[in-house]
């Protein structure tokens, strides 16, 4: 990740995300990694119109298994689910490139993996996610 490409647009939206004044320095690689691994899990569960009790466990469980209980990310995580949720982040291609712009092609492969890994979650995968 190269946080050196971290715009003034994204430090406006992880502030709006984290519900906290951010600056440049106070974004770390996890917390953009994070931001931007909530919006497309959260999108994925949205895509298709219904959200299953199997999407919401996945969503609980990844994060659980990359944030460990007493890691400083773990409380930004509700917050950052609701934001994306109300915001409807994920419909907005460019707030969603401005989350992702700063990251290397492995982190973007990520992002689809997990995302894959949410849309089989309710054992079906709707074209929509």
């Amino acid at each position: 990740m190269n946080t050196s490409l971290i715009s003034s647009q994204t430090v406006e939206l992880i502030s709006l995300l984290t519900r906290q004044k951010l600056r440049k320095e106070d974004i770390s690689p996890p917390m953009l990694f994070l931001a931007g691994l909530v919006t497309v899990l959260v999108g994925v569960i949205y895509a298709d119109g219904t959200v299953g009790a199997e999407e919401t466990q996945r969503l609980s469980t990844t994060m659980t298994a990359l944030i460990p209980a007493n890691n400083s990310l773990r409380p930004l995580v509700k917050p950052i689910v609701k934001a994306v949720r109300y915001q409807e982040i994920y419909k907005k291609m460019h707030e969603l490139l401005a989350l992702t712009s700063c990251f290397a092609e492995e982190e973007k492969l990520l992002l689809i993996s997990f995302g894959y890994q949410m849309s089989a979650a309710d054992g079906t995968m709707d074209d929509r996610e």
